[in-house]
């Protein structure tokens, strides 16, 4: 009898084990805390208002040579009421206006690129704005994301190391200095989040080398065809400001409940940059 016991006893023995790892609280960086306190912060906004300006500049290797692109900039302000509206409007990277007004019924966009207009009805925010992402430089992007959860150009990842490298002021607020390596391309992403609200004032995102294809496309008017071209971008540097022009909840209504957290990092804990 105890030998057929054995097996039984073992089995139990693992499965405690496996409940016990389960039940371990999860390890959680301060630099984490503060993204995620970013993030619930946005999830938690019945209604915002605010603008991003970014400024790009890239230096690609292709088959006619290196060419280290001049700083572009595009820049985008939002409208937003939780369940009510999301309406954008903007500058792309050749500064051509372009806008998007979406309901829970439709979404609809303007965009006139060289004086031409393009109008567009699309299925949702999240696909009008992934469409103006790369004429735009990311400036309608990373907002929208962070309200609307999105994994569209989600400005962090939340599991992935984060480290608070100091504290600094930005836009005239006191902020952490947060640093991540992205995950797709090698590089870094240094974001400043306010100390006292947790909303995102700015964001750096630096890369190396890495390569893409462009695929083959025909000019409408000329019918001409561009083939397919392999690009190596050498080194790529974006940095978005954001300013806020309004929150519900305010902020001084967001600061006394993030002061209220024990578990959140306190700015005067973190050092200052030099």
């Amino acid at each position: 009898m105890p030998e057929m016991r054995r097996p039984f006893l073992l089995c139990t023995a693992l499965l405690s084990s496996v409940s016990l790892a389960h039940a371990q609280p999860e390890l959680v960086s301060p630099g984490q805390q503060v993204l995620r306190a970013c993030a619930n912060t946005y999830k938690s906004l019945r209604e915002f208002k605010g603008s991003a300006a970014v400024v790009s500049q890239t230096s690609i290797e292709s088959k006619t040579g290196t060419s280290s692109a001049s700083p572009s900039s595009a820049d985008a302000s939002f409208d937003f009421v939780r369940g009510e509206h999301f309406n954008i409007e903007g500058h792309d990277s050749s500064h051509d206006p372009f806008s998007i007004e979406s309901t829970p019924q439709k979404t609809m966009t303007k965009w006139k690129p060289f004086g031409h207009d393009e109008n567009g009805i699309y299925p949702s925010i999240g696909s009008a704005v992934a469409g103006f992402t790369g004429v735009a430089g990311l400036a309608p992007s990373t907002v929208p994301a962070l309200l609307l959860e999105s994994d569209w150009k989600y400005p962090f990842a939340l599991k992935a190391e984060a480290t608070i490298k100091a504290q600094e002021t930005f836009g005239g607020q006191l902020c952490f200095v947060v640093v991540q390596k992205t995950q797709q391309r090698p590089g870094t992403r240094t974001l400043w989040i306010d100390a006292k609200t947790f909303l995102l004032r700015g964001m750096r995102e630096e890369s190396g080398a890495y390569a893409f294809k462009i695929p083959a496309m025909t000019d409408k008017a000329t019918k001409e065809t561009t083939p397919e071209q392999e690009v190596k971008v050498l080194f790529s540097n974006r940095m978005h400001v954001f300013s806020i022009d309004k929150t519900l909840p305010s902020e001084d209504e967001l600061a006394a409940t993030a002061k209220l957290n024990p578990n959140l990092p306190r700015i005067e804990d973190q050092p200052k940059e030099n």
